[in-house]
């Protein structure tokens, strides 16, 4: 029989608020005075070039305060994610719809919102475009290069192991 705190229940911490309505959310937190809300301008293409990003329209609309992208991240716009680089704001490229492009920061949230969708990008569709994991997998095209947590010697501890699960 295995045993052990992860197969015994327990509440979280905020369980008892969230049940009973006291919790507190952002929603329901107060404004603050001068608060400033972001909302993201994320691509609408699968694979693309980014030609021209142009937000004159939206900066003219009332309560938008500026648009920030690639260019305005003060130091580097790549960083290291498990020895991969990563963009914060796609500069040249985008890989998948929803990669963040830049961003409308505004007076309120709708208006932040309003504002980023007249963001204008211009692209150039890029190929292969695959929309299955099929296709992707028939033209080898996998992301690569695998991210692996490890700690200690895990071949070793393989070795030792009393149960190894696969799958």
């Amino acid at each position: 029989l295995i045993r052990g705190p992860a197969l015994c229940p327990s509440m979280h911490q905020s369980a008892f608020q969230q049940a009973t309505g006291e919790a507190k959310y952002y929603d329901d937190l107060p404004l603050v005075q001068g608060e400033l809300f972001i909302f993201m301008v994320t691509s609408t293409r699968v694979h693309a070039k980014i030609i021209k990003i142009d937000p004159s329209e939206p900066l003219k609309m009332p309560g938008v305060v500026t648009f920030v992208s690639a260019g305005d991240v003060p130091g580097a716009n790549r960083r290291l994610w498990f020895n991969n680089p990563e963009e914060l704001f796609a500069e040249e490229e985008v890989l998948c719809v929803g990669q963040i492009i830049g961003a409308v920061v505004a007076e309120s949230r709708e208006q932040a919102r309003r504002a980023a969708q007249k963001v204008r990008v211009t692209y150039q569709d890029l190929q292969p475009v695959f929309f299955t994991i099929e296709d992707a997998i028939k033209h080898k095209s996998y992301f690569e290069p695998k991210r692996k947590v490890e700690r200690g010697d895990v071949d070793e501890a393989l070795k030792n192991a009393e149960h190894i699960l696969e799958g």
